[in-house]
């Protein structure tokens, strides 16, 4: 379906749209032409995800500038939801011919937290999911890198060493700095999805991400990822359009 919100030419990939998820649209447009971010409170309705995604790819090709979509959500349930829907509406956009309408396939993924993309068995088997952090930030840092003998290891050493009779290091981590992997990401990621490619290259897929989360034209996640040191420059930068629903 093809129409029209004010001058901008709009692709839905479904045959049925509802007037909510048309007024959507009309605010999104407010937001995107005034270069703003956005807090947007919306009633339980069908497809809001997408039509939000839907607009968003289209206002790419209108105004001409290669900006980026942070749709920020209040649940990873929610998150995972709006994945799922992502693949279905990813499906559409590849029957319909992109390139007469001039819009590229888009690449969505999540940004989940660190403890839920670990693969690491020797972590996930002996540590709780709010310590994987803490230990994840301690097996790859340079200190514990370099960490040789117990005697030098006085932080989370004691507690580390004590499972690990190896020196102090993530293989998957290591691999990932060993490997050039010069493959872009594509489509719809997913948590499964990153965790089955992490365990498929033997790469830790967080960090792999990390790499990789510019290259994407929507990021899905939670609003406390977007406050992170390493995240504010980029979701705060220019032609980065940041909603939360």
């Amino acid at each position: 379906m093809k129409f029209f919100i004010e001058t901008v030419p709009i692709f839905f990939p479904f045959n049925i749209i509802y007037p909510e998820q048309i007024q959507l649209m009309y605010i999104l447009k407010k937001l995107f032409d005034n270069n703003c971010h956005g807090i947007i409170s919306l009633p339980p309705c069908t497809n809001f995800p997408l039509s939000t995604i839907s607009f968003f790819l289209s206002y790419r090709v209108y105004s001409k500038i290669k900006t980026k979509l942070v749709y920020c959500s209040s649940s990873n349930g929610e998150i995972e939801e709006i994945i799922s829907k992502s693949n279905v509406f990813s499906k559409r956009f590849s029957i319909s011919n992109l390139d007469d309408l001039n819009i590229e396939k888009p690449t969505i993924l999540t940004l989940p937290e660190r403890d839920r993309l670990c693969i690491n068995s020797k972590i996930q088997n002996r540590f709780k999911n709010n310590e994987i952090d803490d230990i994840c930030k301690s097996l790859i840092s340079p200190f514990f890198f370099s960490c040789s003998n117990k005697k030098k290891s006085k932080f989370f050493g004691k507690i580390i060493i004590s499972y690990f009779k190896k020196p102090l290091r993530c293989f998957y981590f290591y691999n990932l700095q060993r490997k050039k992997i010069l493959s872009s990401l594509r489509g719809v990621w997913s948590t499964e999805k990153l965790i089955r490619y992490g365990l498929k290259r033997k790469i830790c897929p967080f960090f792999f991400l990390e790499k990789r989360v510019k290259e994407s034209s929507i990021i899905i996640t939670r609003l406390n990822k977007v406050f992170y040191p390493s995240n504010v420059d980029f979701f705060f930068g220019t032609n980065v359009f940041l909603l939360l629903f």
